[in-house]
C-alpha cells in the first residue's frame, strides 16, 4: 500500500498554517489528506486554529475561547507570510469540511486537551450532519478524549499522539482502546518491530513532523501507512518515486 500524504495544518511551509489558503495548497500538491487542530470560540463555534489565541500567527492577544467568531474574523492570522497573505483568517471547521469534501480529501481533525464533552458530542454531530465522518480521522494527545469521540461514534477512526518517549507495546495499547491509528514522533517509529506490530493489529502508524526526503523515504520504507508533514509536494514526491 503506497503510504498517504497528511499536510500538516495544511501545506504550511508554503502559506500560513491552518487557513484557507494553506488547505487549497495541500490539494493543489496532491497531498491525500490534511491535518488541522481545533478551538471552540465563545459562541460555540469550532475555529480552525492550534493555539488557544491568534498572538503566534499575528492575530494578537485574542483568547479564541473568549470571543465570538465574529471577533476572531476581525483579526488575520498570516503567520510568516504577511505580505503575501495579509487579510487571511482563521476559517471555521465546516469551511474547511466544504473546501476538501469534493476533493474527497482525508481530514485529520486534532482535539485539543481539556475540551469538553459538549463540544465533543457537537464536533461530531457535524461531522455527521455534513456527512464528512468516512473522510474524518479524530486525533488528541489526550488519549481520554479519544475514548470520548468513541463512545458517540463506534466506527471512527482514532489517532493517539504522542511525543518523543514510547509509549510501551504501542499497538497493544491502541487495540485495547479501540484507536486505529498512532500518532508518534517521527524517530518512535524507528524501534525494532514498531512497525510490523501495529501491522499485524491492524494499527496504521502515521508519524508526525517530517520534511526531510530522507527521513520520508526511510519511514516509508519502515511500512509507515502515512507521513504527516509541512511539505506535500516533498512527500508526495519521494512516495512516487518509491512505488
Amino acid at each position: 500500500m503506497k503510504s498517504v500524504v497528511w499536510a500538516h495544518r495544511g501545506a504550511s511551509a508554503y502559506c500560513p498554517e491552518n487557513t484557507i489558503p494553506a488547505f487549497q495548497g495541500a490539494i493543489d500538491m496532491k497531498a491525500d489528506g490534511v491535518e488541522l487542530d481545533i478551538h471552540a470560540s465563545y459562541d460555540g463555534q469550532i475555529v480552525v486554529s492550534h493555539d488557544g489565541t491568534l498572538a503566534r500567527c499575528g492575530g494578537g492577544n485574542v483568547n479564541i475561547e473568549a470571543v465570538s467568531y465574529d471577533e476572531i474574523k476581525k483579526h488575520p492570522v498570516p503567520g510568516r507570510f504577511p505580505k503575501e497573505y495579509p487579510d487571511v483568517t482563521a476559517p471555521l471547521l465546516s469551511e474547511v469540511f466544504e473546501l476538501l469534501r469534493p476533493h474527497d480529501m482525508l481530514i485529520n481533525v486534532e482535539i485539543k486537551s481539556g475540551w469538553s464533552y459538549d463540544n465533543i458530542k457537537k464536533l461530531v454531530a457535524m461531522t455527521h450532519d455534513m456527512k464528512m465522518q468516512e473522510l474524518v480521522l479524530y486525533s488528541s494527545f489526550d488519549h481520554r478524549t479519544l475514548h470520548c469521540v468513541r463512545t458517540l461514534d463506534a466506527s471512527c477512526r482514532l489517532g493517539a499522539l504522542y511525543g518523543g518517549e514510547d509509549i510501551p507495546k504501542a499497538a497493544e495499547y491502541a487495540k485495547a482502546l479501540r484507536f486505529t491509528e498512532l500518532h508518534p514522533y517521527y524517530s518512535c517509529c524507528r524501534k525494532e518491530n514498531y512497525i510490523t506490530d501495529a501491522s499485524a493489529l491492524g494499527i496504521n502508524v502515521n508519524p508526525w513532523t517530517v520534511d526531510d526526503e530522507d527521513v520520508i523515504c526511510e519511514l516509508v520504507k519502515l511500512g509507515c501507512h502515512g507521513i504527516i508533514t509541512n511539505k506535500p509536494d516533498v512527500a508526495r514526491k519521494v512516495i512516487d518515486s518509491l512505488k
